[in-house]
């Protein structure tokens, strides 16, 4: 198995990202870009214009998943092929990159948000 920084689109990511302009530059080059960079789907909404990212970018991320083969990974684990043994995916061992649990990182991303937002609200009010 190749790992990712070996694949082609990784390179090609890696040469596009030093052509990025800085953010102010993207919005006055196109004011349009909140529109240009933003997906809805019901009601889901995703905004990538605040992000350092060119309608390039996609395209490139786009061919990095297919080299990487990440469809076939998503496929497999909601087929139930017979490697899964019928459990729910819990860990995902990638190879080239440290195993974890989806559901331990889940806990603690979610630990950790409700830590900072308690003394951000806790600083508010020692400031009024």
């Amino acid at each position: 198995m190749r790992i990712p920084i070996d694949l082609p689109a990784w390179k090609a990511l890696a040469s596009h990202a030093p052509t990025i302009p800085p953010m102010r530059e993207l919005f006055a080059k196109d004011p349009n870009r909140a529109s240009t960079l933003s997906h809805r789907w019901n009601d889901l909404f995703i905004d990538y214009s605040k992000n350092r990212v060119t309608p390039e970018t996609p395209k490139l991320l786009r061919q990095l998943l297919k080299e990487t083969k990440v469809d076939e990974l998503r496929d497999r684990m909601f087929r139930g092929e017979k490697w899964l043994a019928g459990s729910v995916i819990d860990f995902i061992d990638l190879q080239w990159f440290p195993v974890f649990n989806i559901a331990d990182s889940a806990v603690t991303l979610g630990a950790a948000m409700l830590i900072t937002s308690s003394f951000a609200a806790s600083r508010t009010k020692l400031q009024s």
